[in-house]
């Protein structure tokens, strides 16, 4: 299985997804020098996926989280996370090919890095989806 989103607004990120992970490439002027190129990750190594949707007002976000790393929020809200590797930025017009996205992620996650169930957290005064960890005795 192979598939190919592309994000043009605000930055222009393309991202594929195969049987054992995906590999964000962000491409144009306006990204970082540290960011150009390509980074894989691999579904057995995220931890959490989380998703803030974008509004009329403000771009969402998709986060990839890894065992051991910590959860970056951006202090400067949206843009505060634009440097973060593992973070893509989206448009509204974006909502529904995030949403698969974030739902393919998951899917491909093992058994044991799945989370769930769905639960709300605040985020800057915004509500993101995101999940938690079923805890086993």
């Amino acid at each position: 299985m192979e598939k190919i989103f592309e994000i043009k607004s605000p930055f222009k990120i393309t991202v594929k997804l195969d049987d054992s992970g995906l590999e964000i490439q962000r491409k144009g002027f306006l990204v970082a020098s540290g960011q150009k190129g390509a980074k894989r990750m691999f579904y057995k190594n995220i931890s959490s996926v989380q998703l803030k949707e974008g509004t009329m007002l403000s771009n969402g976000f998709l986060q990839f989280t890894f065992s051991g790393s910590s959860e970056r929020s951006g202090m400067f809200g949206i843009m505060g996370l634009a440097n973060d590797e593992n973070t893509i930025i989206f448009s509204k017009k974006d909502n529904s090919m995030m949403q698969e996205l974030k739902s393919l992620v998951e899917k491909k996650q093992p058994p044991e890095k799945r989370w769930s169930p769905d639960h709300t957290q605040m985020h800057g005064g915004k509500t993101c989806r995101m999940t938690s960890p079923v805890i086993r005795a």
